[in-house]
């Protein structure tokens, strides 16, 4: 590892248990063996915070006890940071800040962690989210995800007593148990996995159950008889209460302040709970103090939760009070009874004040934590006020919520019952960051037959509009609108009920013409060829419909459609091959369309349908999610192909706030054309490097978003250097493709060049 492995501030983003903070002890092993030196530090219930002072204090501190004198450490310090030696391993981003609004937090974490960077500290930082990107500038950002079953199968393996196989654990182990924290934990229990196989409505019903059942075998002491685990789990849970009210990471019991209403220090029940919780492990001290902190935040939410569960007033007084997004979890977790269901009796109690408090907040952080509360625990239908109560605020706060919260909501409205949780969803379908907008159509189309019945009248009239703007030479006010609804159509016309089949099918209809009428082929013509695309997705089992096959064969202006309307009759024929149509349309495209990346498209489809690829082997959904996330099952060959589709998407789309005339007339119909001509940089190696430095003499595009300009952020997608890296190996082994006449050194130095350049996946697209 070296110096230019990590010049640029690396981020790893993960949920609670996916091993950020052990991936982050596992780098600071890796680099005491090198030529670095890392500093850990945790910033956990800070309020203010210096990163250099924080690392300087800290080396310094560990270093005088081994030299003679003071200013030589202070020497060492400044070769160190010199030489670019010194690495700043931060956690605890996540509980920072108790007390400041989310604007102040990210301004300070920003300027904080731009300092140190000045200052020549070599930054990696943990955090479940991270929101200053474009404040910080250039990093590089590491999604940890969820296990799937043959890793988690070989982690239950390697840590359990148990032999477990995917195949099995299929069976009973829930998604939302499918991290490294929760399967530690399962490791322990006894073999009997009945408690774990219950597919709650939210996943955090799943996971304080879980930990029920694991603190029923972990509280045995030496004499290995069962403790009054109860008497036990009540200590606990008051002195990590007591925490979570302050905001603190760790804390003793002399030094806590108490509860209000209750006491800490002077309670037996309290020492003898930290007595037992040391033995087996759920809290350590923090070295040679008598400072105690919990092994995982995890642990310490649930036992926060399990006091704050029986004591209703001091719930309410953190829920005034939260700030941090553990703090959010504890409040939602405390509704959550030991079994993993919705406590009736304490929602009951809170509800009215929650209710309050969520009308009456102006930080759009705690109104979406206090909403995410009441959607956890009202995934059954409640009064139609409160619950337009509750939309209303989710809307007003929509503009100010972050990516990833926004994100969190809609995989919760998904699960409500509700009409208002659709027009919410419907109003995030409007959000100018494209991965918002997706996941909120998704979640729409989805639902299907009961989005047409609430949202039914909403479409008619949108249809409605662009038509008779269309018609009359206008520019689409609502374009944004008409773009997600042609997502949304071909959902709809496979799940509404035969009584609205009809309609739906004559909606389905005037937009395919809108489509074809449009002068802009980025726009509804795209947009409707993805919608078929979610449609297959969601709806697999159905039979290639002949509309579908007919789009393809009147042959999309754009070629990016065509490429969406073959994964869409892949997605059904790999659930039925037989349909003989379909697979001709499939073998036609492979061998006779014009452009290059629609045929080879064709060609891997064609090959997942015959057998010899499987689906996430040779399909994608969205483009971003490759780019965003580590999709190691795409085939090398696929991987190939996707990276210079998101490098020609990012030229077509770097204009895409341009007018639909303007980009009809403009350069960009080269680009999003029938033909087969490609620019310079993607269908000649030698030219590629152009794209850092200056525009090839060929190259007749002169909207390149690269390198770095201010057209750069309307590109479809950054490439991150974790895609770029695993292009690298692709290529080593399957070569440029077709389309690409240059040689496979030129292509893996190009994509090497993109790494080193890359940032976090940025995303911004039309429809």
């Amino acid at each position: 590892m070296t110096a230019q492995d990590i010049q640029v501030p690396i981020i790893i983003q993960g949920e609670s248990g996916t091993g950020k903070s052990t991936l982050l002890r596992m780098l600071a092993i890796r680099l005491s063996s090198s030529q670095f030196v890392p500093v850990e530090i945790n910033i956990s219930g800070l309020r203010e915070v210096n990163l250099l002072k924080l690392v300087a204090d800290k080396f310094r501190g560990a270093t005088d006890v081994h030299l003679r004198r003071s200013d030589e450490s202070d020497a060492l310090w400044r070769y160190l940071i010199r030489a670019a030696r010194i690495v700043c391993i931060v956690d605890g981003l996540d509980e920072f800040g108790l007390g400041m609004d989310a604007v102040e937090l990210e301004n300070d974490l920003a300027e904080a962690c731009r300092l140190a960077c000045e200052s020549g500290v070599l930054l990696v930082a943990a955090a479940r989210t991270w929101s200053v990107g474009s404040k910080l500038g250039y990093f590089s950002s590491f999604h940890l995800e969820p296990l799937d079953l043959d890793e988690c199968a070989e982690f239950l393996n390697k840590v359990g007593e148990r032999q477990y196989v995917s195949s099995e654990l299929a069976a009973w182990l829930q998604p939302e148990l499918r991290t490294p924290f929760y399967l530690n934990l399962i490791s322990r229990i006894s073999g009997d996995e009945t408690a774990l196989s219950t597919a709650w409505p939210v996943p955090i019903q799943g996971q304080v159950a879980l930990m029920n059942e694991f603190l029923r075998w972990a509280l045995v002491d030496s004499s290995n008889y069962f403790v009054d685990s109860e008497s036990v789990k009540d200590g606990i849970s008051k002195f990590s209460a007591a925490l979570t009210l302050q905001g603190r990471s760790e804390g003793s019991v002399g030094s806590t302040e108490p509860l209000p209403g209750d006491t800490v220090g002077s309670d037996l029940k309290v020492e003898e709970g930290i007595r037992i919780g040391l033995k087996v492990g759920l809290l350590h001290r923090v070295g040679t103090s008598a400072a105690l902190r919990f092994r995982h935040g995890l642990i310490e939410d649930y036992f926060s939760s399990r006091y704050y569960r029986t004591n209703f007033q001091n719930w309410l007084v953190l829920a005034d009070r939260v700030r941090l997004s553990h703090q959010f979890r504890v409040l939602i977790m405390s509704g959550i009874a030991d079994d993993g269901q919705v406590d009736g009796q304490f929602v009951e109690a809170v509800s009215g004040q929650l209710m309050k408090l969520i009308m009456e907040s102006i930080q759009p952080s705690k109104i979406l934590g206090l909403a995410m509360c009441w959607l956890t625990w009202h995934t059954a239908s409640v009064s139609q006020e409160r619950w337009w109560n509750i939309a209303k605020r989710l809307v007003e706060t929509r503009q100010t919520l972050s990516q990833a919260d926004k994100k969190a909501l809609i995989e919760l409205l998904k699960l409500s019952p509700s009409d208002e949780a659709l027009w919410v969803l419907w109003t995030y379908t409007q959000d100018p960051n494209f991965p918002v907008r997706w996941n909120a159509a998704i979640a729409l189309a989805s639902s299907g037959d009961r989005t047409y019945r609430v949202l039914g009248n909403k479409f008619s009239k949108i249809l409605t509009s662009t038509a008779n703007e269309l018609h009359r030479g206008q520019i689409v006010k609502d374009y944004l609108s008409a773009g997600v609804l042609a997502w949304l159509l071909p959902s709809l016309a496979d799940q509404v009920s035969p009584n609205d089949q009809e309609k739906v099918q004559e909606m389905l209809a005037s937009m395919r013409a809108l489509a074809s009428m449009a002068p802009d082929p980025l726009w509804l013509e795209q947009s409707l060829a993805r919608g078929y695309k979610i449609a297959s997705k969601i709806e697999p089992r159905l039979a290639v419909s002949e509309s579908l096959l007919d789009i393809l064969q009147e042959r999309p202006r754009f070629w990016y459609a065509r490429i969406n309307l073959i994964h869409a009759i892949s997605y059904r024929l790999l659930q039925n091959p037989n349909q003989v149509n379909a697979l001709h349309a499939l073998e036609v495209a492979s061998k006779s369309d014009q452009h290059p990346f629609v045929s080879e498209a064709a060609r891997l489809a064609l090959a997942a349908v015959q057998g010899r690829l499987s689906e996430t082997q040779a399909l994608w959904l969205v483009e971003s999610e490759v780019l965003e996330k580590d999709y190691f099952d795409l085939a090398g060959e696929t991987l190939v192909l996707v990276g210079d589709l998101v490098l020609l998407l990012n030229l077509i789309f770097c204009k895409m706030n341009d007018s639909a005339t303007e980009r009809a007339g403009s350069e960009l119909a080269k680009l999003w054309s029938t033909s087969d001509r490609l620019p310079e940089c993607i269908r000649s190696t030698s030219h590629r490097s152009a794209l850092f430095r200056e525009c090839s003499g060929k190259c007749e595009f002169r909207l390149c978003p690269y390198p770095v300009s201010e057209s750069r952020g309307s590109a479809r997608g950054e490439f991150t250097p974790a895609f770029c890296r695993r292009l690298r190996n692709a290529i080593a082994i399957w070569g440029g493709g077709s389309w690409d006449k240059g040689s496979q050194r030129h292509l893996s130095a190009f994509w090497k060049s993109m790494e080193s350049v890359s940032i976090s996946p940025r995303l911004g697209d039309n429809s």
